[in-house]
């Protein structure tokens, strides 16, 4: 994702107001061409400057994607039926497999069945991820989580997982 937020400042240079010179020179000096830097290190700005900086958005928190996962696993139904095949089961749809890795890991008590519980399901997704992919997890970098989620462990290299991905990054 690329979303930006754009703000614009306006300041003025007035007569010897340094702070506004220089305030207004390190913005201009991001966004402007050199003759308009230049003649601002000259201190030759007595005209509005107008800059406009673009600062990336933060990234999609874990509880947004989490939701977009819930919606693409059980379209945010808290009780789903189960899935492929009866092997997943929960909001998130989890399998056997990759509940046991998480709790072995973890050491997170409890049960399968409580996969059907959407705040356990989450600890145990976190537990996987952290375990697997710490680094995606704590970086965000949801399509690694989408499809390690999707396609275990080495998800995130199988072609397979791509469309899986995509169907999620919809609804971040």
């Amino acid at each position: 994702m690329n979303n930006k937020k754009i703000i614009m400042f306006l300041f003025i240079s007035i007569g010897a107001n340094i702070v506004a010179v220089l305030a207004a020179s390190f913005l201009v000096s991001m966004t402007c061409n050199t003759s308009v830097r230049e003649a601002e290190v000259a201190n030759q700005v007595t005209t509005p400057v107008l800059a406009v900086l673009e600062i990336p958005e933060e990234g999609v928190t874990k509880r947004e994607f989490l939701d977009a996962l819930w919606q693409v696993e059980a379209s945010q139904q808290l009780y789903p039926k189960d899935g492929d095949g009866g092997n997943a089961i929960g909001p998130y749809q989890i399998w056997k497999d990759y509940w046991l890795d998480a709790v072995e890991f973890s050491g997170i008590e409890g049960t399968y069945e409580q996969c059907r519980d959407k705040e356990y399901a989450e600890r145990i997704i976190e537990a996987y991820m952290l375990r697997y992919k710490r680094t995606a997890w704590e970086s965000g970098d949801w399509e690694i989580i989408s499809r390690t989620h999707n396609g275990g462990p080495r998800g995130a290299t199988k072609k397979a997982t791509l469309g899986y991905w995509k169907k999620v990054e919809v609804y971040l």
